[in-house]
């Protein structure tokens, strides 16, 4: 169990507050809803009917969407836990490949971090259908930045 737990866990109240963040952003346009969330882990789903691509497939962007929100997200919470609140967390590289299509109902994301430092943090995100298939993987890295100092007016 991480020592740091508290601050790399997002409770409930976190989830609820983030929920209200997203609303008018792309992730609510999209349709996401982010289940639970650790710096090293995030576990979102997002319905596959409003991010068709016009052949009735699950859109492979869309795709990538969902995968760079569930590391971005993840990595946000391990910038707090290293750099306090105020730091950030935002996406610099990722690479996806497509395994399978997905045509109805929902599709879920699990994001593993697999490195988690000062000024980067790696993840690979699995997307599957509700009945586990894998539809993609992203491998994502995030750049991590300390809170911006407030530059007082002269």
């Amino acid at each position: 169990m991480d020592t740091n737990a508290r601050a790399t866990t997002a409770t409930q109240d976190t989830l609820t507050r983030l929920r209200e963040e997203l609303k008018g952003t792309l992730c609510e346009r999209m349709g996401m809803d982010v289940l639970s969330l650790t710096a090293r882990e995030a576990h979102l789903s997002m319905p596959i009917a409003p991010n068709r691509q016009p052949h009735g497939l699950l859109h492979g962007g869309a795709t990538i969407a969902l995968a760079e929100t569930a590391i971005s997200l993840a990595a946000q919470l391990h910038a707090e836990s290293l750099h306090g609140e105020g730091a950030a967390a935002v996406g610099t590289s990722f690479s996806a490949t497509h395994h399978a299509p997905a045509r109805e109902g929902l599709v879920h994301v699990t994001a593993h971090a697999h490195h988690l430092g000062r000024t980067h943090a790696s993840y690979l995100a699995e997307i599957r259908r509700e009945d586990g298939t894998l539809v993609s993987t992203v491998l994502g890295t995030a750049r991590l930045f300390p809170p911006r100092k407030e530059i007082s007016a002269r």
